[in-house]
């Protein structure tokens, strides 16, 4: 064996056994997978129904996650939101620091428009606009300022979610 191989042996067993080590981020008789948030870096975006409190856990440990609430006037369901907005969190054409999100959805039932609040590390983001204090904000609002909210999010908390531009980033499944 000569040593590319034997490098490559030693990276395959170390992998290997941290992929057969893997349980989700929980470990036995210890934290839940949410609280053991930062174990698990994000690789994709991760688009899943939820309450607000789950966006913010989510978005603990330097993470940025979204909680659509879906009311009965909208054009989208929550959902088909969710997997629009985590996309284009991802999508070089909407920033320029692309990355992976975390986006929760809930349908309220309530007759209202649909509403996005954006979490980063735990905290529920907000913005002054003329003079007011806004931490609610339309999908519409939410996808034209995705460089903005990235840039912000890159100036506050790192660049440790950016994608690589080497790497085509993995999208979540269309919503035919």
């Amino acid at each position: 064996m000569n040593k590319k191989q034997a490098v490559l042996l030693s990276l395959m067993l170390t992998f290997g056994a941290a992929v057969a080590n893997d349980n989700g981020g929980k470990e036995p008789g210890t934290k839940t997978a949410v609280e053991n948030n930062e174990a698990r870096p994000l690789n994709a975006p991760i688009v899943k129904s939820g309450r607000s409190n789950d966006a913010s856990e989510a978005s603990k440990a330097g993470k940025l996650a979204i909680h659509i609430y879906g009311g009965e006037k909208a054009e989208r369901s929550a959902e088909e939101n969710a997997k629009i907005l985590a996309n284009a969190f991802a999508d070089r054409r909407f920033t320029d620091k692309p990355m992976y999100i975390t986006a929760t959805h809930e349908e309220t039932g309530e007759e209202r428009e649909t509403l996005v609040t954006i979490y980063m590390d735990g905290v529920r983001y907000s913005k002054n606009i003329n003079s007011k204090i806004v931490n609610a904000f339309s999908p519409r609002q939410i996808g034209g300022a995705i460089d903005i909210i990235a840039e912000e999010f890159v100036d506050e908390h790192g660049n440790h979610l950016v994608i690589p531009e080497n790497v085509e980033p993995v999208v979540v499944a269309s919503i035919n």
